[in-house]
């Protein structure tokens, strides 16, 4: 099965099935002309985003996007502990940049977060049961 280029037009043969460009190099350029195009017309890409997150296949995309993320990163303790410190520390910087993982600020890995805080837990307190009731 041929397909056309997506940046340069030349028919290829894919070697995966959702390979869009004949080559690297067209792939780059396609990126790098991708990005010049939205450094100069950035109210346009807003214009468009804006009209793709209120139509209803955007409203189904992020709806799929949340469901995957609350699957994937909420599920086990460790994940939402990360999850929790992220927006903690996100929102107590209020806008600076953060030049450090979590990990790095709390000096102490996840796993050594965790039992830490399994050590303070009181009678009836579970990870399963977290921000329930107090």
């Amino acid at each position: 099965m041929s397909k056309n280029c997506g940046y340069c037009g030349k028919i290829f043969i894919p070697d995966k099935l959702e390979s869009v460009y004949c080559s690297k190099s067209c792939r780059e350029e396609h990126n790098h002309q991708s990005n010049i195009y939205r450094i100069l017309h950035p109210k346009k890409i807003k214009k468009s985003q804006t009209k793709y997150t209120q139509s209803e296949k955007g409203k189904e995309a992020i709806r799929r996007a949340a469901k995957k993320y609350k699957k994937r990163y909420l599920s086990k303790p460790e994940n939402r502990l990360c999850h929790i410190l992220r927006v903690r520390l996100n929102h107590s910087l209020k806008g600076c940049k953060k030049s450090k993982s979590v990990i790095k600020l709390i000096n102490c890995s996840i796993q050594e977060l965790k039992h830490h805080l399994e050590r303070q837990f009181k009678e009836g307190m579970a990870w399963d049961n977290y921000g329930k009731n107090g």
